[in-house]
């Protein structure tokens, strides 16, 4: 039970960190645009200390992609988002 509460809180921190802007391509997450995303100062550190951004594509109609390389593990992480059109 342990693994999927486990899994769960992982690809949760994983969607919010998608919705941070302007990520530079190799490197760590900035704290701060993560932080605007709406993580907690602790949250955004480690996953700044976990992640490196493989890609971010933001589209002109809202819709959004961004990939997150595990620094700890082999796996790398696509998560997408969309803001709502107005």
């Amino acid at each position: 039970m342990s693994d999927i509460i486990t899994s769960g809180a992982v690809h949760s921190e994983l969607a919010l960190a998608a919705y941070a802007t302007n990520l530079v391509k190799g490197e760590a997450p900035d704290v701060k645009k993560l932080k605007k995303a709406g993580m907690t100062e602790a949250q955004a550190q480690a996953f700044k200390d976990n992640y490196t951004v493989v890609e971010q594509f933001n589209g002109v109609m809202g819709g959004s992609m961004t990939v997150f390389e595990d620094m700890t593990a082999t796996s790398t992480w696509r998560f997408a988002g969309h803001s709502q059109l107005t």
